[in-house]
C-alpha cells in the first residue's frame, strides 16, 4: 500500500512545522523500535516470548511489534486532533465534511484502550484474552496501569461515522504493514502483559526522538518500505542510546579473582567478603531472580554487581532449556 492512497494520514500523531507527523508513520516507527529492541535481547527472550504466545519466533516478534505500535489509537478522535489547528483543518479537509468536536479532556492512552475494547479488538487476533492486549499497551504506556473503570469512562461519545471509518481504514493499513499472526495459542499473564507495557514505553519514547525518527514518511512511497526504514534507524538509535545487542561476556567459567582483573583492568586485587558472598550466591541461581546488596560505602558493591551480571547471564543465556522446576 503506498501512502498516497491512504486517506488516513491525514491523522497526526506529533505536532509540528508543516504537516507534523502522521500517526500512521508514527504507529510504524513505534511497531519498528520494539521489533529491534527485541532483536537486541538474548535468545533466550525470544524463545521465552514464542514459547509464550505459542507462535514461532519470527510470528511472536510480529505480534509483539503490532501490540506496541497500536499504543496511540486514542489519537484517532476529535477530541485529540482538535489540539492541533492545522492537523485538525487538514484532517476535516480529507473528510470533507465539518466534523463536531467539543473540548475533550480525555486522556488519549485511556481513551484508546476503550476504543480497542470496545470496537476494534476483533479485528486483531482470536482469544478473548490476547485480542485485550492492544488495549493494556495503549492504557498503560505513559507508565501507569488504570483500571477497566477508568478506561471505560474514557471512551469518545457520539462519534462521527466519517471519522470512525477512517480510523478503521488506519488499523487496517498498520496490521497489514507488521503482519501479526491472527492466531495466538499460549497464555496472557500478568508478568507479560506488564512486559509488553514496559516495552512499548520505551519503544514509543525511542521513537518519539525526531532526531532518530524525522518527522514526515522519509522518502518511501509505500508502508512496507517505510516500516523496514524505521528498523533501520531503530538500529541507529539504539546505538546512539547505548544500548547494543546481546553477547555473552562470560564464555567458560573463572574464579573470581580472574574476574575481578577482567572488571577492574588491575592485575593486583583481592577480593572482598562481601564480593566474594555476592559470587558465590550468582553462581548457585537459574532463572528470573532479583538480588539486592546493601554495605557501607568501599565494601566494592559495584564490582559485586559487575560479578552478579556476568554469572547470571552466563546462567540465563539457556535457562529456558532446562527441564524440571527450575523453568
Amino acid at each position: 500500500m503506498r501512502f498516497d492512497d491512504l486517506r488516513a494520514t491525514a491523522f497526526w500523531a506529533k505536532s509540528g512545522e508543516d504537516n507534523g507527523h502522521s500517526l500512521i508513520a508514527h504507529s510504524l516507527d513505534v511497531a519498528a523500535v520494539s521489533y529491534r529492541l527485541l532483536l537486541h535481547e538474548p535468545p533466550s527472550t525470544r524463545e521465552w516470548l514464542a514459547r509464550a504466545l505459542g507462535l514461532n519466533e519470527s510470528e511472536a516478534l510480529n505480534w509483539v511489534a503490532a501490540c506496541c505500535g497500536l499504543h496511540d489509537l486514542g489519537k484517532a478522535t476529535a477530541g485529540f486532533q482538535a489540539k492541533w489547528a492545522h492537523g485538525w483543518e487538514r484532517l476535516k479537509s480529507v473528510l470533507g465534511k465539518r466534523v463536531y468536536s467539543a473540548s475533550d479532556e480525555r486522556r488519549h492512552d485511556l481513551s484508546g484502550a476503550a476504543l480497542w475494547l470496545q470496537h476494534h479488538s476483533d479485528s486483531f487476533c482470536s482469544g478473548e484474552i490476547w485480542k485485550r492486549a492492544p488495549a493494556f499497551c495503549a492504557a498503560a504506556h505513559h507508565g501507569f496501569v488504570s483500571g477497566l473503570h477508568e478506561i471505560t469512562k474514557c471512551l469518545p461519545a457520539m462519534e462521527d461515522s466519517a471519522l470512525v471509518s477512517l480510523r478503521e481504514e488506519l488499523l487496517r493499513a498498520f496490521l497489514d504493514t507488521v503482519a501479526p499472526p491472527k492466531h495466538v495459542h499460549g497464555e496472557f499473564d500478568t508478568p507479560l502483559a506488564t512486559w509488553l507495557a514496559g516495552l512499548t514505553a520505551i519503544a514509543d519514547w525511542i521513537a518519539s526522538n525526531p532526531e532518530w525518527f524525522p518527522y514526515g514518511f522519509r522518502d518511501c512511497q509505500r508502508l512496507k518500505s517505510y516500516y523496514e526504514h524505521a528498523k533501520e534507524l531503530a538500529g541507529v538509535a539504539l546505538e546512539a542510546i547505548g544500548w547494543p545487542e546481546y553477547r555473552p561476556l562470560l564464555s567458560e567459567d573463572a574464579d573470581i579473582h580472574q574476574l575481578l582483573v577482567r572488571l577492574t583492568g588491575l592485575s593486583q586485587v583481592s577480593a572482598r567478603e562481601l564480593q566474594k558472598t555476592v559470587d558465590e550466591v550468582a553462581r548457585g541461581i537459574k532463572g528470573p531472580s532479583l538480588l539486592i546488596v546493601e554495605a557501607p560505602m568501599g565494601e566494592g558493591k559495584t564490582e559485586a554487581a559487575f560479578l552478579a551480571h556476568l554469572h547470571l547471564q552466563r546462567a540465563n543465556s539457556d535457562w529456558l532449556h532446562v527441564p524440571g522446576p527450575g523453568r
